[in-house]
């Protein structure tokens, strides 16, 4: 997957098929007699272009799964705007809409396919819902899918339990694909599947983008899968953005002690020349914890009085890079104006 950055350029000046402006999701939780509130995605935004991957990263328990069913409404998000082709989708109206446009292929294939239909109903099951083809364009549409995704028409009579990941992950694709959407919500798709066939899913995804122009929001902990074929990529700790970038300026160069100390938990083959070790101390914030400054500090080895003040911004770290850490943004600084230094005190001599 190329990530470079024409290919990046070229995205950026596509009309977005969707935008999410400060999305915010909270659950309210009852214990020991007490209301607690879990701020699960926390005042996050993002845009995906037409042909393009966005990969958001993070540890389990970040947010990201969250972030994708609050996009969907499949969870209702507390505040901030979703817009899908430019059009807001506000409430269950614009849901069937909305599937039309927007689909999801989920994490377990066993748990998102009905067991009890044959792949034939599930692949019909969407053509006959939401665009209301007839019996026999269907029945063509269905052979058009199951060729896309490299299956034999033979799987059609059979159930689920009978295929093997690889296969029930596919005809999880296939059925969003069936109904020609915009973007696909890609929840951790090769997470249950063994190492030789997430590869052959993983280019799968791909000839696919590249065949329909579709747009990926890829949800993932996998860093080999993400710089395979994401083209953008944004950090996730704790419900927030913490750094975000195409995916070389944050796989290869990371800025954050977050996604440091991710890459670091990653082999080495997964994030090239990266080399900054970063240790992470303590355990994640718990989910009732606020934290009004980066929620990184109790944990980071950099950190500052001036942390736990106040919410970091995104700070830019030269091209589309930004990360919301001050401190490391101060050391760049400075280590670029000594640079500059060093490289007028050359030219003099």
């Amino acid at each position: 997957m190329s990530t470079t950055a024409e290919t990046t350029r070229d995205h950026a000046e596509a009309e977005p098929v969707l935008t999410v402006a400060d999305l915010r999701t909270d659950f309210t939780l009852r214990s020991r007699g007490r209301r607690h509130t879990l701020h699960a995605v926390d005042e996050v935004s993002l845009t995906l272009r037409p042909g393009e991957t966005l990969a958001i990263v993070g540890e389990s328990g970040s947010g990201k799964s969250t972030l994708a069913r609050s996009i969907l409404r499949l969870v209702p998000p507390t505040s901030g705007e979703v817009t899908l082709g430019g059009r807001p989708v506000a409430d269950r109206r614009d849901r069937r809409e909305v599937y039309r446009e927007l689909q999801m292929v989920f994490q377990d294939p066993r748990g998102s396919l009905d067991p009890r239909q044959r792949v034939r109903s599930i692949l019909d099951e969407p053509l006959r819902l939401h665009l209301k083809m007839p019996a026999a364009d269907r029945d063509r549409r269905i052979k058009e899918l199951l060729a896309s995704v490299e299956l034999p028409e033979t799987v059609l009579d059979r159930l689920p339990a009978a295929l093997s990941g690889g296969q029930r992950q596919r005809i999880g694709i296939a059925r969003a694909l069936a109904v020609q959407p915009k973007a696909v919500i890609l929840d951790e798709p090769t997470a249950s599947l063994d190492a030789s066939t997430r590869g052959v899913v993983l280019d799968l995804l791909a000839r696919l983008q590249r065949e329909q122009g579709i747009a990926y929001l890829l949800i993932s902990h996998d860093l080999q899968a993400v710089r395979r074929i994401a083209h953008r990529v944004q950090v996730m700790y704790a419900g927030r953005v913490v750094e975000s970038g195409t995916t070389d300026e944050v796989l290869t160069n990371p800025a954050h002690p977050y996604t440091r100390a991710l890459l670091d938990a990653a082999p080495v083959a997964q994030h090239g020349g990266h080399t900054r070790t970063i240790r992470l101390t303590g355990e994640n914030p718990g989910p009732f914890e606020v934290l009004p400054g980066c929620a990184l500090a109790p944990r980071c080895p950099l950190a500052e009085e001036s942390c736990t003040a106040g919410r970091p911004p995104q700070l830019p770290f030269g091209g589309t890079h930004e990360a919301a850490c001050p401190v490391i943004h101060r050391q760049v600084s400075a280590d670029l104006a000594d640079a500059r230094r060093d490289k007028e005190d050359h030219h003099d001599q």
